[in-house]
This record gives C-alpha cells, sequence and structure tokens, in this order.
C-alpha cells in the first residue's frame, strides 16, 4: 500500500504541477496580450502622427511649389501684355498722328453765326431742260 500512496503522490504532484504551468501559461499569455495590445496602440499612433507629418509636408512643398510656379507664369503673362499692350499703343498712335496733323494744320471751321442765312428749299420742281437757272421755289422760313 505504501507503494499504491507514494504512486498517488506523485501522480497528483504531476497534476499539480501541470495545472500550475497552465495557469502561468495563461498568466503569462494575458500580460503579454496586454503589453502587445498596448504596444501596437503605441506603434498605431507613432505611425499616424509620422503619416500625417509627412502628408502635411508633402502637401506644404507641394503647394509652395504650386504657388511659386503661378507667380512665374503670371509673371510671363504680364511681361507679354504689357509688350502687347505697347504694340497696339504704337498703332494706335501711327493711326492718330495723321489725324492730330490734319486738325493742326486745318482752318479754324466757321461757327453757325458767322454762316449766311440762306432760304429753306420746301420744294424743287425737276425739269429737263429748265428755261431759267432758278427752278427750286423757296419755302417759308
Amino acid at each position: 500500500m505504501v507503494l499504491f500512496v507514494g504512486t498517488s503522490y506523485l501522480i497528483l504532484i504531476m497534476v499539480l504541477n501541470i495545472v500550475m504551468l497552465l495557469i502561468g501559461l495563461g498568466a503569462g499569455a494575458a500580460v503579454a496580450w496586454i503589453f502587445a495590445s498596448r504596444f501596437l496602440k503605441k506603434a498605431q499612433q507613432q505611425r499616424r502622427d509620422t503619416f500625417g507629418n509627412l502628408s502635411a509636408e508633402a502637401l506644404r512643398n507641394n503647394n509652395e511649389s504650386f504657388v511659386q510656379m503661378a507667380k512665374v507664369q503670371l509673371e510671363e503673362k504680364i511681361v507679354e501684355a504689357k509688350g502687347e499692350l505697347g504694340k497696339k499703343e504704337q498703332a494706335i498712335e501711327t493711326l492718330v498722328k495723321p489725324l492730330r496733323n490734319i486738325s493742326a494744320n486745318s482752318a479754324p471751321k466757321p461757327t453757325g453765326a458767322s454762316l449766311p442765312k440762306r432760304p429753306i428749299l420746301s420744294s424743287c420742281i425737276y425739269t429737263p431742260n429748265p428755261p431759267t437757272a432758278s427752278h427750286c421755289r423757296p419755302g417759308p422760313g
């Protein structure tokens, strides 16, 4: 019977050791899970922050280069427009200069007060061979 009690005792000890091993493994797995989840959350947050910073920097650089290119193109268009404006001003000056010369050299035109008054002709009679030079009758007024 001693042999049987000693063997039972050893089996009981082995079972307890296995149970304790399983409990230890479970506790270790739980602790590892907690630390791993915290580590993963930190890693995810760091990736989000890194990606956010990189994307913000890329957007800022893209906007700066876009604005720079727009300024260059705008300056080119302004220079082009000024050149075209100068050409148009020269063309207008070429057209207007003869008119200025004509108006400066021409005699002043008489005003309405200095014109002689003529009778208004109300009707003219057409005759193929007028007997006299005056074939129009003066009208009233």
